[in-house]
């Protein structure tokens, strides 16, 4: 009676692991094509791999950049702009993917980083009271340090991250089983310098305006209190990685400003305070390091028509977005170069 049933178990054990093994190979082979973000993922690095080396400026964040950012939008200088960001990409992927890049000598010639300063994150995601944020569901694993996730996330996380990679049944089971791609809309058209372009605009049809000012006044009350309780902190999880991006930038002559990207909708008076918060924040965790903020207090953002989405930039709207940055680059430049001018003249 027991061989028997052992005899069933290790059947029924080998027909499973045969359809693993074959669901494995099959989405390997065909994960690009089923699945938008592998494909996008892959090319957004490719595109970033073929111009490493002539890359001097970098725009790095997540769909708010990506959507946002037009690097051929940017007229200050001589600079080689790329935009490496990613949609839902959160500070701690960023890092570990900037980090592989740097420890490879793979941008020689950088010298400057534009980070998104993701208001959401900084104080801790809405719900998740300052968790590390860290992305599985991407094939982002070439670029992880296990040992690293291990002290820092746990072992729980570590061994999901392991799996994860080492496996596509795995990682992509859930989008296998609703039947639907994880990506988003294929509206969009990736561009070789990084920049996702959205020719779009957002109608106001696909949303309820009374839903969402409850939903962001509720979110925004939290988000305040959650900002406090980072600014009493010594010990806040994401702050950690925008100072250890930030650290490793200087430590290699690598100039950084944080940026904070406009979103469409905005309940009354937040922004002001979002701002002053995040500025306290910013020099709490990394100290000495400028904060441009493009929200709400331009009055173009009240414009729906620069926006694909409540919370997304179309192309008209990167283009006036890529026009302010511009004239912060060229004052910045600018007062570098005053300053470099006082500091020969008190030489003599």
């Amino acid at each position: 009676m027991q061989q028997k049933l052992m005899k069933k178990l290790l059947l029924f054990l080998a027909i499973n692991m045969a359809i693993f093994m074959v669901c494995e190979v099959a989405l390997r082979a065909n994960a690009r094509d089923m699945f938008h973000h592998e494909r996008f993922l892959e090319l957004s690095v490719r595109n970033f791999e073929k111009r490493a080396s002539d890359i001097d400026m970098l725009f790095l964040g997540d769909s708010r950049v990506y959507y946002g950012v037009n690097p051929d939008g940017i007229h200050a200088g001589d600079y080689k702009a790329h935009n490496f960001a990613y949609p839902l990409e959160p500070s701690q992927t960023t890092y570990y993917k900037l980090k592989y890049y740097l420890d490879r000598n793979m941008l020689p010639d950088l010298d400057m980083v534009l980070l998104q300063l993701r208001y959401d994150e900084l104080p801790g995601r809405i719900n998740q009271k300052g968790k590390y944020q860290l992305m599985l569901s991407h094939n982002y694993y070439r670029f992880y340090r296990f040992g690293e996730i291990l002290r820092n996330n746990g072992p729980k996380k570590a061994l999901m991250a392991f799996l994860n990679g080492n496996s596509y049944v795995i990682r992509l089971h859930k989008d296998i089983f609703k039947a639907v791609s994880a990506g988003w809309s294929v509206r969009e058209k990736l561009q070789e310098n990084g920049y996702s372009r959205r020719d779009y605009y957002n109608s106001g049809r696909n949303f309820d305006e009374e839903e969402t000012e409850r939903v962001l006044r509720i979110e925004s009350k939290e988000w305040l209190e959650l900002a406090e309780a980072a600014l009493e902190s010594d010990h806040n999880k994401n702050g950690l990685f925008y100072t250890k991006m930030v650290k490793m930038l200087k430590s290699r002559g690598v100039k950084v400003f944080f940026l904070h990207i406009p979103e469409y909708w905005e309940t009354e008076g937040f922004s002001e305070r979002l701002d002053v918060k995040l500025a306290e924040m910013a020099q709490k965790f990394v100290p000495g390091t400028p904060v441009w903020s493009y929200d709400y207090d331009h009055k173009i953002w009240d414009d729906i028509k620069l926006f694909s989405d409540i919370g997304h930039l179309n192309h008209d709207g990167s283009e006036v977005l890529g026009e302010l940055i511009t004239e912060d680059l060229i004052s910045w430049m600018e007062d570098e170069e005053n300053d470099n001018r006082k500091a020969h003249v008190g030489m003599k």
